[in-house]
């Protein structure tokens, strides 16, 4: 696509991007990126309480996103699993 705006001018979250990252940092590592991320970021802050995979975070309490419409309440966005290639986002 297109750049639709110059660079530096505007912030945009872009899911994407830091799926690429992840995939990015596995191939120069040469090792899992979820693995990457708990050996050279987690434990070195001392995360202890870190997780990744959702059957290590089901038996701790966790957040979940979720839903913000204008006109209505908030709502818990499911389904909660995401893709494991999804994870650097």
């Amino acid at each position: 696509l297109r750049q639709e705006n110059p660079l530096d001018t505007v912030f945009a979250y872009n899911n994407a991007g830091f799926n690429l990252a992840g995939l990015i940092i596995a191939e120069v590592t040469g090792e899992v990126y979820e693995d990457v991320l708990m050996k050279r970021l987690v434990a070195p802050l001392g995360m202890a309480n870190s997780r990744i995979f959702p059957e290590d975070t089901i038996v701790h309490r966790t957040v979940s996103g979720h839903n913000t419409p204008v006109d209505g309440p908030a709502s818990i966005a499911e389904p909660w699993a995401l893709p494991r290639s999804a994870f650097p986002a």
